[in-house]
């Protein structure tokens, strides 16, 4: 082999292992994985892949699918504590379905009606007294006498008819009582059938007690009355010389007594009876004197009635 043959012999030889493997730089193709690595498809040939080319169309396995989120922003979910309860959107705030309110006063009442009252402004024409020593003096309706059973009444037509649902109300305050007694009280006579024979209901505060009571007199029956209700320990205790009120509300066979001490009540009753379904309304003491004053009548229980601090019921 002469010398300019051996050299043209290692040129081709230099320029098939240029192209690499596969021999065929010019291969065509239309995709990289029709030419062998580290060859990829450039312009429908197989062509030596650069620093910074791309392969496009490497296909991947199963469901894997690229992810081109950095790590700085991809979020991390926070699951909270186990003991930390998370409110849902729409029940965040309210109370489990079994809790009710611990005491759930009257359902709400339109204004009420004065119906029939009295101030004794005039003088106490409209009262008959049945007992008692009795007299308007000052604006007050006084029972100066503190050793007797008082009873003085309204009798129905004077007017007012009688009263069946209605709330009523008066102040009260006693001036002296007979403390060698069990009781000494005054109260708002109501649903009054016979003054004579003692066919009422009383609302009514204790002094020698120190109680409120709700009683049904019935003279026909002995001892005379019933005690439907009684809440013992006021608080504040009861004194004389000192202005209280009492208010009653009667619908159907449902009693209620309240006492109000500064326009706080501080104590309310509830007891049930049937016997006397109407009646006419007036004012008793039992061995204490005392002043009476400002009777207010209502069709039923006005609702600026305060709540009652301490309801106790005897139903």
């Amino acid at each position: 082999m002469n010398r300019h043959a051996s050299c043209g012999l290692v040129a081709a030889v230099l320029a098939l292992t240029a192209l690499g493997p596969c021999g065929c730089g010019n291969k065509t193709c239309t995709r990289d994985t029709d030419c062998k690595m580290p060859r990829i498809c450039l312009a429908g040939e197989c062509q030596p892949m650069h620093a910074g080319d791309a392969v496009t169309d490497v296909e991947l396995d199963g469901d894997v699918q690229a992810d081109d989120a950095s790590p700085d922003e991809i979020e991390t979910p926070v699951d909270p504590r186990p003991d930390e309860p998370v409110d849902s959107p729409d029940t965040e705030g309210e109370a489990p379905h079994d809790i009710e309110p611990e005491d759930v006063e009257e359902e709400e009442l339109p204004p009420a009606t004065t119906i029939w009252s009295e101030d004794f402004s005039g003088g106490a024409a409209r009262w008959q007294v049945q007992n008692g020593s009795w007299a308007a003096t000052g604006g007050e309706y006084v029972q100066s006498s503190n050793n007797s059973f008082a009873e003085s009444w309204v009798p129905p037509g004077e007017p007012p008819p009688p009263f069946g649902d209605f709330a009523a109300e008066v102040t009260v305050v006693a001036t002296s009582t007979d403390t060698t007694v069990t009781r000494a009280s005054l109260g708002l006579i109501f649903r009054v059938q016979e003054i004579a024979s003692n066919h009422y209901y009383l609302c009514g505060i204790d002094f020698n007690s120190n109680e409120l009571v709700l009683v049904k007199y019935n003279q026909d029956v002995a001892p005379g009355y019933e005690d439907l209700c009684t809440a013992a320990d006021l608080d504040p205790a009861l004194e004389i010389e000192t202005y209280y009120k009492l208010q009653v509300v009667a619908t159907g066979s449902t009693l209620t007594c309240r006492w109000l001490s500064e326009d706080i009540a501080e104590v309310q009753i509830v007891a049930s009876d049937d016997m006397y379904a109407e009646g006419s309304i007036g004012l008793f003491a039992n061995k204490a004197a005392g002043r009476f004053d400002n009777i207010f009548v209502y069709d039923h229980r006005p609702p600026e009635w305060p709540t009652a601090v301490r309801r106790e019921s005897c139903l």
